[in-house]
């Protein structure tokens, strides 16, 4: 269940040195039975967030580790709001 990253140039405002780009992350996992080994849950989750980028390197660089590390926040929560729900119903 390997992460799937892909950022994708959305527009450039023309006359300027501004482009728009989303990055998508989409990420499957396992809840698995600790004795028996046996996949008590599945699933995947996305998520897709826009940055901007101005010709800077650094500046950039750092809008797109941004957008990762929001991307990464906002499938961590998917995840664990999934994982909350199943525990409460199987309870």
């Amino acid at each position: 269940m390997k992460p799937v990253e892909k950022s994708q140039r959305l527009s450039t405002l023309s006359g300027q040195k501004v482009e728009r780009y989303r990055y998508n992350l989409k990420v499957g996992y396992e809840l698995a039975d600790g004795k028996s080994g046996e996949a008590i849950i599945t699933g995947s989750s996305f998520s897709n967030v826009s940055y901007d980028t101005v010709e800077q390197p650094i500046a950039d660089l750092r809008a797109a580790e941004n957008a990762r590390e929001r991307a990464a926040r906002e499938v961590a929560e998917d995840i664990r709001l999934r994982l909350a729900a199943h525990f409460s119903s199987t309870q």
